[in-house]
């Protein structure tokens, strides 16, 4: 298996339907999230829980290589 073919085949498989699309040349990706999803919303409020600070941006990192590992 050539390399862009393991490329390939980790980006189609290791990653959660909500992120963004990835071509095989990027290794990371940064989304910025804006205020009305929910995901930002659901970073804000554990954020909240323990800081006292206004968030106004929120950016999720992709990376299929380290998805699920951590």
């Amino acid at each position: 298996m050539d390399s862009s073919s393991l490329v390939n085949c980790v980006l189609s498989t290791h990653k959660p339907e909500s992120w963004d699309s990835m071509t095989a040349d990027t290794e990371v990706h940064l989304a910025e999230l804006f205020v009305y999803n929910k995901e930002f919303t659901s970073v804000r409020d554990k954020i909240r829980r323990t800081l006292s600070v206004d968030v106004s941006r929120v950016q999720r990192v992709q990376n299929p290589y380290i998805y699920g590992k951590l």
